[in-house]
């Protein structure tokens, strides 16, 4: 185990180390912030570098760690990273990523994600939960959004 930024690294992926206060009770912590596994798919090879990759990522959340494969190179159909996500940012489904040269569309997959209650703003609750709200009509639609532009200078 080593830090690094904020972060302690172990054997699955990153822990997120913060200062508790005095009174501090964990089942009413407030956190908008997950990691999860996301795939990026119709990235062309010139762009199969970690930096590049980091870079591209950086449109969805804080990049944490590629996985293995996608170091190696060894599956082709699609990078993959851990990620460290605000649930109350948009999740695109596409990222348009833009040189001076060449744009293309690369598709964005989240293996899994939390519950997220976008009422409360709290990860493990869901708004179904929420009967009066959902009983009113004032369910709230989904929160994927449809892309996001990415410009990269490599």
């Amino acid at each position: 185990m080593g830090s690094r930024d904020g972060f302690l690294e172990v054997i699955f992926g990153f822990l997120e180390t913060f200062c508790l206060d005095k009174d501090f009770v964990p089942t009413t912590m407030e956190s908008t912030k997950t990691q999860a596994w996301v795939r990026i798919y119709s990235l062309p090879l010139e762009y199969w570098r970690p930096k590049v990759i980091f870079s591209i990522i950086k449109g969805l959340g804080t990049p944490l760690a590629l996985d293995e494969n996608t170091m190696r190179k060894k599956m082709g159909m699609f990078a993959r990273m851990l990620v460290n996500i605000d649930m109350l940012s948009p999740l695109f489904d596409h990222l348009w990523v833009e040189r001076s040269d060449y744009t293309f569309i690369a598709g964005v997959e989240y293996e899994w994600l939390p519950p997220f209650c976008s009422h409360c703003k709290m990860i493990g609750q869901e708004l179904a939960q929420y009967r009066v709200i959902h009983d009113q009509g004032r369910a709230l639609g989904s929160q994927h959004k449809s892309s996001q532009k990415i410009i990269s200078n490599e």
